[in-house]
């Protein structure tokens, strides 16, 4: 992006609105998952930026790519901890990698479309559950019962922790607006772990806390406490940021499967990643020289 400045566009001023208008052209180009952004500073007048937006484009194809990168790197993180916990053989781990390089595609096949097609939401793909049910079945079917058992334990202490942070979250949501005594907040407790579902860990993840429903806890509450926050005026809404906007683990697509140092055989075949060429990115080219009032300035200069 280059940016001509005029006498009334000060530098101080250039640089966040360049950014700005930066941010606006990625969107415009679309959703992409690396962005690069040079700056340089040419001569007295010129704002120089270059965005060169690398990695994976905007469209379905370009994010089945991202949702395949990431589905790969969970997958291995998984296997990573099964090396740790159920401590496989040579032989077992060269079974868990080879079953995990051919299907992972087809079997994951409606979690990776479902981010392709989706509007940049991760709550449309529950990368994280999804893998791990996948994995139980793998390692349910190649190793022994009691290395089995020894990782649905690991699960289920892992699920437990999932459970017990969103649900800490809600109760003192509830806490907060309807100023909850700590008996309360147990009774609250209590009654949304009675509500458990799943799925409300991936809401979490992707940023938003699971409501907790006047219904669930009124039987708690004081007459005053049930009549607090009835006043709709006065009630902000809180966009809670669950962590859904966090690193992802990855794994190219040509890089395999490990267990300690058991790769997948290399008689299955892995695709083939192009480098991206330069030609192939996406620039933004724009000529700005907006009037801008400043006000520290002498208007007669």
């Amino acid at each position: 992006m280059k940016l001509r400045r005029t006498d009334l566009f000060r530098p101080r001023i250039a640089t966040p609105l360049v950014f700005a208008v930066c941010l606006l052209g990625c969107l415009v180009v679309g959703s992409v998952d690396a962005q690069e952004v040079q700056v340089q500073i040419v001569g007295e007048g010129d704002v120089q930026f270059n965005v060169a937006l690398g990695g994976v484009m905007a469209g379905a194809d370009g994010r089945a790519e991202t949702a395949q990168r990431w589905v790969r790197g969970f997958i291995q993180n998984e296997f990573n901890n099964v090396e740790r916990v159920c401590k496989p053989s040579t032989k077992e781990a060269q079974a868990l990698v080879d079953v995990a390089e051919r299907e992972w595609k087809s079997r994951l096949s409606n979690t990776i479309r479902a981010y392709a097609e989706s509007q940049n939401q991760r709550i449309n793909a529950d990368f994280e559950s999804r893998v791990e049910r996948l994995v139980q079945i793998w390692v349910r079917d190649a190793l022994s019962d009691e290395q089995y058992e020894k990782w649905e334990q690991e699960i289920d202490v892992r699920l437990a922790y999932r459970k017990r942070i969103v649900i800490g979250r809600m109760v003192m949501d509830c806490e907060r607006k309807y100023g909850l005594t700590h008996a309360q907040m147990q009774e609250v407790e209590k009654l949304t772990q009675e509500r458990w579902k799943d799925s409300w860990w991936s809401m979490y993840r992707t940023g938003t806390l699971p409501e907790t429903k006047f219904s669930w806890i009124s039987k708690v509450l004081s007459e005053s406490q049930r009549t607090a926050g009835t006043d709709r005026a006065s009630q902000v809404t809180e966009h809670f940021m669950g962590g859904g906007f966090v690193d992802m683990p990855t794994l190219r697509l040509d890089e395999r499967f490990k267990i300690g140092s058991v790769s997948s055989s290399e008689e299955i075949p892995l695709e083939k990643v192009e480098p991206s060429e330069p030609a192939d990115r996406k620039m933004l080219l724009f000529e700005v020289a907006p009037k801008i009032f400043v006000p520290d300035r002498d208007p007669r200069r």
